[in-house]
């Protein structure tokens, strides 16, 4: 199979709709839409698309994306035939911004930029599609977490913005499950930072909060995977117990405060973990050190892993990734550059 990037001819951009209620009353009419540089140096955010097809081939640079600056884990999702591009910016506030990509990373246009803010480089914003609607969420100032949906380039304001009454002071996770709700994971502010999950059915509504009995370093990864053991939602982390922390992958059974199947591979987790679900389970992250290697290790049980070469070979902040047509595509810093990345 040849591995390129192919531009998307066949989509529009979205037109920002007249909502009259929440994405879940309107789904019928919108289907198919950290810190740890030099003091001196801003971050500049790269995409990398690596070919699935092609997990274990070097990587090299391909082409330029968006020349903004982060010190923050940026958010990344495709939806409705766009790559979205989300980051807390470097301005004195430290506003929220949205770019979209119309071929796969190839360019990106339509920077918003959004009137909310969030307190520190530990906290940038996470993206999902769910409901044909892009959904934003984020931790405010007050590290309280915040979700609303996105309705195109130009609108600086997020629709029906809830405020929850769970803080965090890192990333948070989004992710579809195929019982048609959306799953919001994070990391608590209590003494011990245990993990937490709830879901909602509409995108506004919360419920089913689960305080689980695992803690983590920094923010969850969460993404539906149908493994051997059947369709589930895995959570992948940083174990806290000294740092860096050590990657744990399990998932989540309802009304359990234990992930099911929890392994510990013994991989070195500075940060965040963010998970994708293709040919098998992959998790990726930020090494050890102060600018740090970018991991990707990968299971086809969940239990055994093996290390797979990818990426840049540093990265700034920790990486999120994210299954789109034949590629995973990876978004995170690196050498103040902005590239896109795929298998030669």
């Amino acid at each position: 199979m040849a591995h390129r990037l192919q531009r998307l001819t066949s989509f529009r951009p979205p037109r920002t709709p007249s909502f009259t209620g929440s994405p879940g009353r309107t789904a019928g009419r919108r289907r198919g839409m950290r810190s740890l540089l030099a003091a001196t140096l801003a971050a500049t955010l790269a995409v990398i698309a690596l070919p699935l097809t092609a997990m274990g081939a070097s990587a090299a640079p391909d082409g330029i994306v968006p020349g903004q600056t982060t010190h923050t884990q940026p958010g990344l999702v495709a939806c409705n035939g766009y790559l979205y591009i989300a980051w807390r910016g470097d301005d004195s506030a430290h506003h929220l911004n949205i770019e979209q990509s119309s071929d796969t990373g190839g360019t990106w246009s339509g920077k918003t930029t959004l009137i909310y803010t969030s307190p520190t480089d530990w906290t940038g914003p996470t993206l999902a599609c769910y409901l044909g609607t892009m959904f934003v969420v984020w931790v405010g100032n007050d590290y309280h977490l915040r979700i609303g949906y996105y309705s195109g380039p130009g609108d600086t304001t997020l629709g029906e913005v809830t405020t929850l009454g769970d803080s965090s002071d890192r990333t948070p996770a989004l992710a579809t499950f195929s019982d048609g709700r959306l799953y919001l994971a994070w990391r608590g502010t209590d003494s011990s930072h245990h993990l937490n999950i709830e879901s909602t059915s509409n995108g506004v509504t919360f419920s089913g909060k689960v305080t689980l009995n695992q803690t983590a370093v920094a923010g969850p990864g969460l993404t539906e995977w149908w493994g051997p053991y059947g369709d589930h939602l895995y959570m992948g982390y940083g174990d806290p117990f000294g740092f860096p922390g050590t990657l744990h992958v399990g998932y989540f059974v309802s009304g359990s405060n234990d992930l099911a199947r929890l392994s510990n591979p013994g991989y070195y987790v500075a940060g965040s973990v963010s998970l994708v679900a293709y040919s098998g389970l992959d998790a990726f992250y930020q090494g050890q050190g102060q600018t740090a290697p970018l991991r990707a290790v990968q299971s086809f049980d969940g239990q055994s892993w093996s290390q797979i070469n990818c990426c840049l070979e540093t990265a700034n902040v920790d990486p999120t990734a994210v299954a789109y047509t034949t590629h995973v595509f990876i978004a995170s810093t690196y050498q103040g550059q902005l590239y896109t990345h795929k298998d030669l």
